[in-house]
């Protein structure tokens, strides 16, 4: 653009992180247990506890001190499908959004867990307690009678 300014639109990275477990239980059964949003420190080995408040906030209390509060955005039985966002704890955090798909039928489920975060340096953290999740949670229900 000649004496004129060039204009441009910057959007900051973000990474994503996804995750996905095949279990030999039926989804529906897997589902239960993910739809349930305030007993999901029962499945995330680095969460001491976790509880739903009325304003449909997730307040989750980590090993180390910290209280995350999650927005949960959509529960949806239909699709087996919970998304939520990270709106507090994490003075670090600009952004975050989280989708939990639980697809399958009656002999497997298959969990695909994604997640947006920003800044990108906090994936790899967020990745590995994902990934230790999807392990817990094959392991409980690796003993639930059908």
């Amino acid at each position: 653009m000649p004496g004129g300014r060039e204009s441009f639109t910057y959007h900051r990275p973000v990474a994503t992180v996804c995750a996905q477990r095949t279990i030999a239980r039926p989804a529906d059964a897997v589902w239960a247990l993910v739809a349930d949003v305030a007993s999901i420190a029962s499945w995330f080995p680095s969460f001491v506890s976790s509880r739903l408040d009325a304003d449909g906030h997730r307040r989750i209390h980590l090993a180390t001190g910290v209280e995350l509060d999650e927005e949960i955005l959509e529960v949806d039985p239909a699709a087996r499908r919970l998304t939520y966002r990270i709106v507090g704890g994490l003075p670090i955090l600009r952004s975050h959004h989280a989708t939990v798909d639980v697809t399958g039928d009656a002999d497997r489920a298959v969990v695909t867990y994604t997640t947006e975060v920003d800044p990108p340096a906090l994936a790899w953290i967020l990745g590995g307690a994902i990934e230790e999740a999807l392990d817990e949670l094959d392991r409980q229900l690796a003993g639930v009678a059908v």
